[in-house]
């Protein structure tokens, strides 16, 4: 069966298991966002992992999954609290701003270990959480990104999350329409599961 793109999800519809999320995904399942705007993804991530709880779904999280979701909640507080501060005129990339504002950035860490705090309350309350890929796996998914990249015009990020979907997962989940959209592979068994942003 090729790859099958369905574009967002309806409470209560079923989702292939096991299902690999992706860090926009796990940030505002976990976190949530400082920004009103993206309360709708927030509620859209709830419902979503609302249904893979109900249906008993395995889910599969990389650990680069939980990196970025730390980065995404890093650089929404640099924004909501800190650069608010700053001349406007700073146009540095937000890595650098980060290295400067490191000890400000810090006194949000409440914010940061939400993300791995809330991801402990999942997995304690029984949810069926693996942290993928696992042992031979790994070089093998790490094999097939330069190809994935190259394929599927991607990132090296976006291509890690797909190896490791295709490697071991029946669903992918992301709120990232504009990069996996134009992942459509015949050869690949995987739905992918893009929620509106």
């Amino acid at each position: 069966m090729p790859i099958v793109q369905k574009r967002g999800h309806t409470v209560g519809e079923q989702i292939d298991s096991p299902a690999y999320v992706d860090a926009n995904f796990l940030k505002f399942y976990t976190v949530g966002s400082l920004n009103s705007s993206a309360y709708i993804m927030q509620m859209s991530a709830r419902n979503v992992m609302g249904d893979l709880l109900a249906q008993s779904v395995a889910i599969l999280i990389s650990v680069i999954t939980v990196e970025e979701a730390l980065w995404a909640t890093l650089q929404e507080v640099y924004y909501a609290h800190i650069s608010k501060s700053l001349p406007s005129e700073i146009t540095a990339s937000f890595r650098s701003e980060a290295k400067k504002h490191w000890k400000s950035l810090m006194n949000y860490k409440d914010d940061l270990e939400k993300v791995i705090g809330n991801l402990q309350k999942l997995k304690g309350s029984g949810a069926d959480i693996h942290f993928v890929p696992e042992g031979e796996e790994s070089f093998e998914v790490c094999q097939n990104i330069p190809g994935l990249m190259e394929k599927h015009s991607l990132f090296s990020a976006d291509a890690m999350h797909l190896s490791a979907a295709l490697s071991q997962a029946k669903t992918l989940i992301t709120f990232d329409v504009k990069d996996f959209a134009r992942v459509i592979d015949p050869a690949e068994d995987l739905t992918i599961i893009l929620l509106p942003s």
